[in-house]
């Protein structure tokens, strides 16, 4: 059995690696599949289904089972979901293969970062937070591989599901250790004033939706804005997602740097705002093919630190009850990928396509509305942080 914690905490990268490749395989392959909008909507709810039952399962799961063995389920489910999917027309079938593909990236949430935290005493935060840069290297590399490969777009991806299968092999023979047991005490601590109140984790609940269901919608729809709002060729539509990627790539790098933990707060109402104004540019903004790279580029820079920071908060507000919180929080992260994009896909039959996008900038300037008046508070999305800590 591998029980070298150099070995399980690659194995844990290499999964979130391999996760985020998964997330950008619709928006990859919806212009060499010919798919209409409001089917790449269908398709990302779908994947996001899959996501939310495995995230949530393989959770309840953990607490009862080893871990190396989820892991080579999710791994196996992935597997077989890349090397199918988009082989055939029938939206059906492909509809059901995304969602056995977001299965297998819910596998990999649910357990990565558990895992960490337990190989790992020291550093934590630094060992999850290039867990989920993992993650967006995946999507990074996996877009660089279809653009490149062109008329051959789908080796690639035959490729990560290959590795993604070997992963689960070398996961049935390694030893993850054991698992923390999370108490019912915990969860009765959780007040209704500490997911309901001021500064409550609604407020952080809210915060994780919008972003993600905003990245959600970006990652997919990306390519078709390109392309069926402002004309440019399959190669620019293709590279504007890349662009879009390397944007949050380099966020999510770069962010833990550049603000403090007690700025996290007003941070994400300020990115929020950010990305009211870049979206109203990127979908309605008539420009040249450089400046509209440009503008993914900064709206993948801003989008990306919003969950993170969300999330980061949420831990040291309760670093008692991390897990639950966590658990919590992380219900948004499927909610969001399935409702934007939905919500995207209903009205683009009700009204075009163009015109359902206004619903990106819309949510966002909704979150501000919300959460503006309570950071400005002294109860705020961090007021219990430094009690805690004294």
């Amino acid at each position: 059995m591998l029980t070298n914690k150099y070995s399980i905490t690659g194995q844990m990268f290499t999964g979130m690696f391999f996760l985020g490749a998964a997330a950008v395989v619709i928006g990859n392959a919806s212009r060499n599949v010919d798919l209409p909008p409001d089917q790449i909507g269908l398709l990302i709810a779908s994947q996001s289904v899959g996501f939310m039952v495995a995230v949530f399962g393989v959770g309840m799961l953990a607490d009862r089972y080893a871990n190396n063995w989820l892991l080579a389920s999710g791994s196996m489910l992935l597997c077989i979901a890349l090397l199918s999917v988009f082989r055939t027309n029938l939206f059906f079938l492909n509809f059901f293969l995304i969602m056995l593909m977001g299965a297998g990236m819910g596998s990999y949430e649910a357990v990565t970062d558990p895992v960490l935290l337990r190989t790992h005493t020291g550093r934590q935060e630094l060992f999850i937070n290039i867990n989920h840069f993992s993650a967006t290297f995946g999507s990074l590399i996996l877009t660089i591989l279809v653009l490149f490969r062109g008329t051959s777009w789908r080796e690639p991806i035959i490729g990560m599901a290959i590795c993604a299968g070997l992963l689960g092999l070398i996961a049935i023979f390694s030893n993850y250790g054991t698992h923390h047991k999370q108490t019912r005490e915990n969860m009765a601590k959780l007040t209704a004033g500490d997911l309901f109140g001021q500064g409550g984790l609604w407020m952080l609940f809210v915060s994780i939706f919008i972003a993600i269901g905003l990245e959600a919608a970006i990652l997919g729809y990306v390519p078709s804005i390109y392309s069926l709002i402002w004309g440019f060729d399959d190669f620019q539509a293709k590279t504007g997602l890349l662009v879009t990627i390397t944007g949050i790539a380099l966020s999510r790098f770069l962010s833990g740097f550049l603000f403090k933990n007690h700025t996290m707060d007003k941070a994400i109402v300020i990115l929020l705002v950010l990305c009211t104004f870049l979206s109203i540019l990127v979908c309605f903004v008539p420009c040249h093919v450089i400046m509209l790279h440009v503008f993914v580029f900064l709206l993948g820079l801003v989008m990306a630190p919003i969950a993170p920071f969300a999330m980061t908060i949420a831990g040291m507000r309760y670093p008692d009850r991390a897990g639950s919180v966590l658990g919590i929080l992380k219900i948004s992260i499927p909610l969001g990928a399935i409702m934007v994009p939905l919500a995207i896909s209903v009205m683009t039959d009700l009204t075009g396509f163009q015109t359902s996008l206004v619903l990106l900038p819309a949510v966002c300037l909704l979150s501000v509305i919300v959460l503006l008046p309570l950071v400005r508070t002294n109860r705020g999305l961090q007021y219990q942080v430094d009690t805690l800590r004294s």
